[in-house]
């Protein structure tokens, strides 16, 4: 059809919208059907309703392999759209792992575990990968070339960083790294603010003005966000489907398609030559970044446990090369698969950060990572040529000329690092596949400010906006989600770990220690000198310090700390406890040793307990492990909750991250140089892994 003269010509446009669609292995599965119900079926089932359309879909392996068990009718309705070629599958990791933190092999063979079951399902080969949280290196780009994928997709952030200028992020670009290439979509940030929050109408005027402003013929706009936003976000499904946003806006896309062409992402790289940038340095999403100091590799220097779980599963993924290497029936097995499977489930992105929602917070998700890991060593233990079983200890390297000592039992294994307190950092317990010391220190974030006075007026504001609907910052809107927030909200400079020293300032009641530490740092923040022996069947691991103390009145007192954890057969770890006064004359003080358990105990979890004795459980109402505690004499005994303060979907809310057991005494005046001694035998019992998964 020929223009008529004096019309304007309407300058085309490519649309292409990608849905990530992604549970971490180890949530609960009624939250993954809640994800179903409220984001992936309604979404599916509007795009259906429009059949000129077209999206892009990411579903992680792990969720591709519930939707079978689980929703095999949502399976075969994706296959009739690809089928059309209406919609696009793109792959990415099996279990959704954030490839900057994993190893390179792992990285390879976890794409192409993603890539077959994509295959074996749906019978294509996805040219595409979604990254987890967009965390971007430049030797990705050789990774993903490697494994024969062609593109992926990252932030307008990440261009700009490569020093692309902001009106040429309409375009594919094009990024080269190793021997091959790969062609690097930039998800706009405008369109992500923009959809479901602000009218439909709204995103499709910002992509006219900004298409009749664009030189050359053809624009190209891209979105690549949560599945989740659409239903499961706080506010989102009433937005999105009973206020009907989404049906709008597929309505306007279907109206305007005369010159806004929505396409898949594999169509848009055929057809629009890319624009080739410079190496795209490291980066991820502008919140991303924030959230992290500008590196995502920081959130493992900010919290401890991170950083463990971290460096727990880079000595699993060795274990597991090394066994590979070995060449025999084991290592070209099954029970190799198997085990591998096991450690990329323990890679799932999520427990290994946070930002506002969940994350590393939620205990399931770092027990899910414990689990999984647990379970491939025992799979590469048991398979062991001399599978005779002794008690055995090795030096695990940290990096930075730091080192732990693990004590392998038969049924249970004690991680014990020298510095920072000298103390437990994993206690896992094999039949049950659970590290018992899976605690979570309190420290502070951004969105504690919300229990300030001064910020309900911007809640009630965020909320007023959203209900009329306009725009607004739904973290603002969430506000507070639960009473007594400020009473219990409190911080800790030092990991929680166990069997660890307390040498008290004062005698305050002990009531109130739960709140904050009243302890001289030397002993509970410092370095241990160590040492390993071995006894008749069991293992003895020895931590001493010694160091000056100024008690009460300025008086110095030289001390020293001498802990004992023994290993043996069995499912117990004896700790013994001894403080020596080498000099300073009569000292009166008080000391605890302190244990930090996740375990779920009904009793302790409702009200803090103080008694002295000398026995007492704990009980997980979860899993049913048992833990008694045996102690050589009658002490004092304190036992309480452990809460973090989180932003959750429902606003803020405590979160309960384990048990802290404070087991002391008093010098009394005129103790003479023998004192602070203690032994305390932890027998662990019981255990259901079909209750643990309720955890």
């Amino acid at each position: 059809m020929k223009k008529r003269k004096g019309e304007k010509s309407v300058k085309k446009a490519k649309f292409a919208m990608a849905f990530h669609c992604y549970q971490p292995v180890f949530n609960f599965d009624h939250e993954i059907e809640r994800a179903y119900e409220n984001a992936y079926s309604p979404l599916l089932k509007a795009l259906e309703g429009f059949p000129g359309i077209k999206a892009s879909f990411h579903f992680s392996g792990n969720m591709l392999e519930w939707l079978e068990r689980r929703h095999p009718e949502y399976i075969e309705r994706i296959r009739e759209l690809v089928r059309l070629r209406r919609v696009e599958l793109i792959s990415g990791g099996y279990s959704e792992p954030v490839m900057v933190l994993i190893p390179e092999r792992d990285r390879e063979e976890q794409l192409k575990m993603n890539e077959e079951i994509i295959t074996r399902i749906f019978g294509v080969r996805p040219r595409g990968a979604w990254i987890a949280e967009r965390v971007w290196e430049p030797a990705l780009a050789h990774t993903l070339a490697s494994a024969g994928l062609k593109y992926t997709i990252v932030d307008d952030y990440h261009i700009l960083r490569a020093g692309v200028k902001k009106e040429n992020l309409f375009k594919p670009c094009l990024t080269r790294g190793g021997s091959g290439s790969i062609t690097l979509f930039p998800s706009l940030t405008d369109l992500r603010y923009s959809m479901p929050f602000r009218p439909p109408e709204a995103t499709l005027d910002y992509i006219k003005n900004v298409t009749e402003k664009a030189p050359g013929d053809t624009t190209c706009f891209f979105f690549a966000d949560d599945g989740e936003k659409f239903g499961l976000w706080p506010h989102t499904y009433r937005l999105v489907y009973e206020k009907g946003w989404l049906r709008d806006f597929l309505l306007l896309l279907e109206e305007n398609s005369g010159w806004l062409q929505t396409a898949t992402y594999s169509e848009v790289m055929d057809e629009v030559p890319p624009e080739e940038v410079d190496e795209v340095p490291e980066s991820s999403y502008a919140e991303m970044m924030k959230w992290s100091g500008g590196n995502f590799k920081n959130f493992l220097k900010k919290y401890p446990e991170a950083d463990r779980m971290h460096k727990r599963m880079i000595s699993v993924s060795e274990m597991i090369e090394r066994r590979e290497a070995e060449n025999d029936g084991f290592a070209s097995g099954a029970r190799l698969r198997e085990a591998k499977k096991e450690l990329f489930k323990a890679q799932s992105s999520c427990a290994y950060w946070h930002g506002t929602f969940g994350g590393l917070y939620l205990p399931h998700l770092r027990s899910g990572v414990y689990r999984h890991l647990i379970q491939a060593q025992n799979m590469i233990d048991a398979a062991r040529k001399d599978s005779g079983w002794r008690v055995s200890a090795m030096e695990r390297d940290l990096g930075g000329s730091r080192s732990e000592t693990v004590i392998a039992g038969r049924l249970i294994e004690v991680f014990v690092k020298s510095f920072g307190g000298g103390g437990v950092s994993e206690l896992d317990y094999k039949p049950m596949n659970v590290n018992l010391v899976n605690t979570m220190s309190r420290v502070r974030e951004d969105y504690h400010d919300k229990l300030k006075w001064t910020y309900g007026a911007r809640i009630k504001k965020a909320r007023k906006a959203l209900a009329q609907g306009h725009f607004a910052d739904v973290h603002d809107a969430l506000g507070v989600g639960e009473r007594g927030l400020r009473r219990i909200l409190a911080y800790d400079d030092y990991q929680r770990l166990s069997f660890l020293t307390q040498i008290f300032k004062d005698r305050r009641p002990w009531k109130q220690l739960w709140r904050a530490r009243a302890s001289h740092d030397s002993f509970l923040k410092g370095a241990y000198a160590s040492d390993t022996r071995s006894e008749s069947g069991s293992i003895t691991h020895t931590l001493s310090r010694r160091d000056s103390l100024r008690a009460g009145g300025g008086k110095v007192f030289d001390l020293e700390v001498i802990k004992k954890i023994t290993v043996g057969s069995g499912p117990d770890v004896k700790f013994a406890h001894r403080i020596l006064k080498h000099s300073g004359g009569p000292l009166s003080l008080r000391y605890a040793v302190e244990f930090n358990f996740l375990v779920w105990d009904g009793a302790v979890r409702a009200r803090p307990k103080l008694t002295r004795t000398d026995r007492f459980s704990l009980k997980d109402m979860y899993s049913g492990i048992g833990l008694d505690f045996y102690l050589d004499r009658k002490f004092t005994v304190f036992m309480y909750p452990v809460y973090t303060v989180n932003e959750t979907e429902a606003g803020l809310k405590k979160t309960f991250q384990g048990v802290s057991v404070l087991i002391g005494d008093e010098f009394a005046p005129g103790d003479d140089s023998a004192a602070g001694e203690m032994e305390v035998t932890v027998a662990i019992s019981g255990g259901s892994s079909e209750r643990l998964n309720c955890m």
